[in-house]
């Protein structure tokens, strides 16, 4: 197999606009393998920056290893989060950037492509 480290670096967007096309059909497909996942990380990776989206805030529940809404600012994810959590009493809050391409559409469970300023947070209960 080729060295997947130098393999994707250098290229134009036109020829990142067709590896991103190319791999869409392969999970499309259904016969996704590891060999494929290197190959998108491997990607992923040499594109840098433009493969992730822009920071955004997700809350989700504690007892849960997802995240299911997101926000674009801190303020409104917590206002939210004390909304959505009030029975539960306290949520998980996490600064995170997606990946910013079309690879894995329609997957049930999307990995961060990057995290930060994760915590528990309790409920706010004081109006504030």
């Amino acid at each position: 197999m080729a060295d997947l480290a130098k393999a994707f670096s250098g290229l134009n967007n036109e020829t990142h606009s067709v590896i991103e096309d190319l791999l869409n059909l392969i999970w499309c497909s259904g016969e996704w393998t590891d060999e494929h996942q290197d190959m998108l990380e491997a990607w992923r990776k040499a594109r840098g920056e433009a493969a992730m989206s822009n920071w955004s805030w997700w809350i989700g529940d504690v007892d849960d290893d997802l995240y299911a809404y997101d926000f674009t600012s801190e303020t409104a994810a917590l206002d939210a989060g004390d909304r959505r959590f009030s029975a539960e009493g306290r949520f998980r809050i996490a600064e995170a950037r997606c990946w910013n391409d079309n690879v894995e559409d329609g997957a049930d469970e999307v990995r961060f492509a990057a995290i930060r300023n994760a915590r528990v947070v309790e409920v706010r209960t004081d109006g504030c």
